[in-house]
């Protein structure tokens, strides 16, 4: 038992190392921070942020906490009405979460990783993600013939995220449900726990159905719900702080059909942390997530002294993951669709242009970081017709066209460029009929025998104002020199001498028992692995091979 004082032990005494010495500490310091008022969210100083409207209105997403006409600034207020007494609360519950690593597909990309980890729940922990929070353990010290009841709530909205009786054998009446928070706040989800007068705790059916529609969650009342049962109790309170993340986002618009699609802020987030010389920074009208897929197919192929196989498969863009793929694979015209979110209201009257651009991190002839080479260019797109763009290929008015690597273009062969997807709102239709003026008016004039006319050093910001545009949409990724690429630029003339010269295994000519079959890194991968990883264990795998070959022959 404590009283409501604050004094600590430690800064952060409910993290697992300070518990292990006792939970005195912690249980004081979780009594402290449930009469806090500007701790969670939903405190004092978010009044200074928002105004009355706004923490009532559900369409503000930054701001809205359903509070009515008075303001619950406290977790003691949200949960218990502040009729709460801390000696009752004499123990800690832990709540663990256990992941193992992988990846996940959310907001039309794959690819986003989940690393293997274990989360410990409690008050001083870090902000979780939600992909992470999955599946809960449950561990507390109990007394002899005493079983417990755990409630989990969304301690702003009070919605219901697991009900479970007769701990330590808990039975789930309402199974546990992962909080999808969407909103770039962090939200505060409760673990509380009471103590009941018998085991095989039936609940009263009114409750029950209360406690499972979400749309009654204002009418659930904990103390009401701990008297009607014969609760005692709570005997212990636990806390975590949950982040929103792509897996949450697509598990919401998965639910609502698509139409509460929030995947456009990690966008924002990705394009605020870029360097996009050629764009002015300003993203606060992003507001349409783009769909941008490559399929390519299943080839065989030997170059630089090593024989390939590549699977079919389909590269989806995602630029919140820095991704790399192979240049190559980037050149054939993509699938593009516009997903409009729940920040964006559809109307039948908005046109747009789709503008795709590419450049590297020095100046070439073609391009530099301030004037991107033009790849593609459509517009007059009206808006119902954003999802099926890639069914009608004659609105291009220049023709989707991303050069291969050269040799010659750049004496130091800087082997990457960055591909950008673009979608733009139109204030009013471009007149077509001067389309080739268009995009020449805004280019600089190539060499005279360059195929590029038309594309070189494009001024994106100026094609922007001159036709009073708006920034609705991006995607990007960074292409890169890997083998399709080298054996594309082999095949069309290229010195296989010059292409294969970063190649630890290249020689001429190429060494018989050299030749081993891989495949090459899958498209699409995170620029975070290494880029030497692959060239490092063909490496191995050939001088293996060598060695085997030798000790082969040895005994021959």
């Amino acid at each position: 038992m404590f009283s409501r004082c604050s004094a600590q032990l430690s800064p952060k005494p409910c993290l697992p190392a300070a518990r292990a010495s006792g939970e005195t500490a912690c249980l004081r310091h979780t009594n402290d921070l449930l009469f806090n008022e500007t701790k969670f969210f939903f405190g004092r100083d978010l009044d200074a942020l928002c105004d009355n409207s706004s923490v009532n209105n559900p369409d503000d997403l930054n701001c809205f906490v359903d509070d009515g006409p008075t303001r619950r600034y406290s977790l003691a207020s949200r949960l218990f009405s502040n009729i709460l007494k801390p000696e009752s609360v004499d123990r800690f519950m832990t709540v663990t979460f256990s992941t193992g690593a992988g990846r996940y597909r959310a907001c039309g990309a794959e690819g986003f990783p989940i690393e293997e980890s274990t989360i410990d729940v409690n008050p001083d922990m870090d902000p979780a993600s939600a992909v992470y929070l999955r599946t809960p353990k449950f561990d507390m010290r109990a007394d002899r013939n005493v079983f417990y009841t755990i409630v989990i709530m969304d301690a702003t909205y009070g919605y219901i995220h697991g009900l479970f009786v007769d701990f330590p054998t808990p039975r789930a009446v309402i199974p546990y449900i992962p909080p999808l928070n969407f909103r770039n706040i962090t939200n505060t989800f409760v673990f509380v726990v009471y103590a009941q007068p018998e085991r095989d705790m039936m609940l009263e059916p009114r409750t029950l159905g209360v406690m499972k529609t979400p749309a009654l969650a204002k009418q659930f009342r904990l103390n009401d719900f701990a008297t009607d049962h014969g609760l005692v109790g709570p005997v212990a309170i636990n806390w975590m702080d949950v982040k929103s993340d792509p897996w949450a986002v697509q598990q919401v618009a998965d639910r609502s059909g698509g139409s509460d699609n929030y995947c456009i802020m990690f966008v924002m987030e990705a394009f605020r942390k870029a360097d996009f010389q050629f764009l002015s920074n300003n993203f606060s009208t992003l507001d349409t997530v783009l769909d941008i897929t490559f399929p390519h197919p299943a080839a065989k192929f030997t170059v630089c002294c090593q024989r390939y196989s590549l699977n079919a498969s389909v590269l989806s863009l995602n630029p919140v993951i820095n991704q790399t793929t192979d240049n190559e694979i980037l050149r054939t015209e993509p699938t593009f669709i516009a997903n409009s979110t729940a920040l964006r209201i559809s109307n039948a009257s908005r046109t747009y242009t789709v503008l795709a651009v590419s450049n590297k991190n020095t100046e070439i002839e073609i391009s530099s970081p301030r004037r991107p080479y033009l790849v593609w260019m459509v517009v007059n797109i009206p808006e119902e017709k954003l999802a099926t763009l890639h069914d009608d290929h004659s609105k291009a008015f220049v023709p989707y066209k991303l050069p291969s690597f050269s040799l010659n273009a750049n004496p130091k062969f800087v082997a990457q460029r960055r591909v950008y997807y673009m979608l733009f709102e139109q204030s009013s239709p471009i007149d077509t009929s001067t389309v080739d003026d268009l995009a020449l008016s805004n280019s600089s004039v190539c060499s005279a025998s360059s195929p590029f006319k038309g594309r070189c050093k494009f001024d994106v910001q100026k094609f922007i104002s001159d036709n009073r545009m708006t920034l609705r949409g991006i995607n990007w990724i960074t292409a890169v020199k890997e083998s399709l690429t080298k054996f594309n630029m082999v095949k069309t003339g290229e010195p296989e001498d010059g292409v294969c010269r970063d190649e630890p295994l290249y020689s001429r000519p190429c060494p018989a028992d050299n030749k081993p079959t891989v495949a090459p890194r899958p498209a699409g991968r995170s620029a975070g692995a290494s880029a030497k990883s692959g060239s490092y264990i063909t490496v191995v795998l050939a001088l293996c091979f060598s060695f085997f070959s030798l000790l082969l022959r040895s005994f021959q």
